[in-house]
């Protein structure tokens, strides 16, 4: 009984981790804090447009604001913004693959950078998506909360 519980607690806790309450007030002001407010080993620099929804496989997106480094390390800011949380939903699995596929690069790459994707965070909030990845989730996860409303 205990270890369904705990199963059943975990099944919980990971489905609200992907979707969070809240709306984020200017998705490029966050975008831009999470890029400059967090220790990085890289410097991340904003993505054109048109490449990081190629990158991301996403074309209905109303706004993205990707934040990259030089490839040396998986380090990695964005913040999407879609029509309706409907449209969200896809972008956020989106923003999980791109998670993924950059666990199988870095794998042989540079494996020193899988803690940092294995932490990353992909969050839903309202038609936003953000996700962050650093050696420092929680600083990330408050410049997040200061950008809700």
């Amino acid at each position: 009984m205990k270890k369904v519980f705990a199963l059943t607690a975990c099944l919980l806790l990971s489905l609200t981790a992907c979707s969070s309450q809240g709306k984020i007030n200017d998705g490029e002001a966050l975008a831009k804090d999470l890029s400059e407010k967090i220790t990085y080993q890289d410097e991340l620099n904003l993505m054109d447009e048109s490449l990081a929804k190629q990158l991301y496989g996403i074309d209905d997106a109303k706004n993205l604001w990707i934040y990259t480094g030089s490839g040396a390390t998986a380090e990695e800011v964005g913040v999407i913004q879609m029509a309706d949380e409907a449209s969200a939903k896809n972008a956020l699995e989106k923003a999980q693959q791109r998670i993924e596929t950059q666990k199988d690069a870095f794998t042989s790459y540079v494996p020193e950078e899988i803690p940092k994707l294995e932490k990353a965070i992909t969050e839903q909030y309202g038609e936003y998506v953000v996700l962050s990845v650093s050696d420092t989730p929680d600083q990330a996860k408050e410049v997040i909360q200061q950008h809700l409303k």
